[in-house]
């Protein structure tokens, strides 16, 4: 399917910029992985190391704000859109760029701004 006709689409489902997780939902999310590593790592010291650092994580996000936990997961979510956007365009015209490439695109787009709604 053609990129614009499923923005289009995708538009009618939902407003990214009004895609917002609460913390706690963000939290679930990083429980619900840990919770599968937990499961699947196979190693006890690679396993301890991965929910060593979720726990890490997920202290960082329960000691801060809620409106800026938002944000921040907002202006991920954004980006990760925009490098599978990038991705899938390049690959619809037979094209196999470097992700590396693709990523540079992406970063450069956060960082100017240009990702985002100018109406706020």
């Amino acid at each position: 399917m053609h990129w614009e006709k499923l923005k289009i689409k995708l538009s009618n489902i939902f407003d990214v910029d009004k895609f917002n997780l609460t913390k706690e939902q963000i939290l679930l999310v990083f429980s619900a992985i840990e919770k599968r590593w937990t499961k699947t790592r196979i190693s006890k010291v690679k396993n301890t190391r991965y929910i060593l650092a979720m726990e890490l994580i997920k202290v960082g996000i329960r000691t801060t704000d809620e409106k800026v936990i938002q944000d921040i997961w907002h202006d991920m979510l954004i980006g990760f859109f925009e490098l599978i956007r990038l991705n899938d365009e390049a690959r619809m015209k037979n094209e196999f760029p470097k992700m590396e490439d693709l990523l540079n695109l992406t970063l450069e787009k956060l960082a100017s701004g240009e990702l985002f709604d100018q109406r706020k």
